[in-house]
């Protein structure tokens, strides 16, 4: 059951990033923007989403217990890492992205400060207001991926 609905929330997620892939007219950057602004759209307004959430972020263990569980966590965020290069790589291929970047801290970053916020949502919700705060963390995101030097390779001296 708990597979079934990772799938059906995860297909949510990636279906658009992986069909926008496949199309090399695609502009990846939108697809991208689009798809993490209706992550947290869907995570606030829809209760399935939401209790998901809640057990997958704050109430999961890795436990014996939750062996099984957790084996279909670590599946999907296996996809969820690559899909995430495939999308980051693209981005850099439309030069959307400086070719520089770090994809692995890029992508660090990328799940980092999404775990971030939603943790934080879940944690005190009336604190953070996905509805006004997640476009806004998007966007900051993505800015960050697009013009922080720190997330580029580093150069090495010659």
């Amino acid at each position: 059951m708990f597979d079934a609905l990772f799938q059906r929330l995860c297909d949510e997620i990636a279906g658009r990033l992986e069909a926008d892939l496949n199309d090399d007219a695609a502009d990846m950057w939108e697809t991208m923007h689009i798809s993490l602004t209706n992550m947290f759209h869907r995570m606030e307004n829809d209760p399935a989403h939401y209790k998901f959430s809640s057990v997958l972020h704050l109430k999961c263990e890795r436990t014996e217990q939750n062996q099984a569980i957790t084996a279909v966590i670590d599946k999907y965020e296996n996809m969820w890492h690559e899909l995430l290069d495939a999308v980051l790589k693209q981005c850099i291929k439309q030069e959307s992205l400086p070719a520089d970047l770090d994809t692995a801290l890029a992508r660090l970053y990328l799940k980092s400060a999404i775990h971030g916020l939603i943790h934080q949502w879940l944690v005190n919700p009336e604190r953070v207001n996905l509805k006004e705060n997640g476009p806004r963390f998007v966007q900051t995101i993505l800015g960050s991926l697009k013009h922080c030097p720190t997330l580029r390779v580093p150069q090495t001296p010659a």
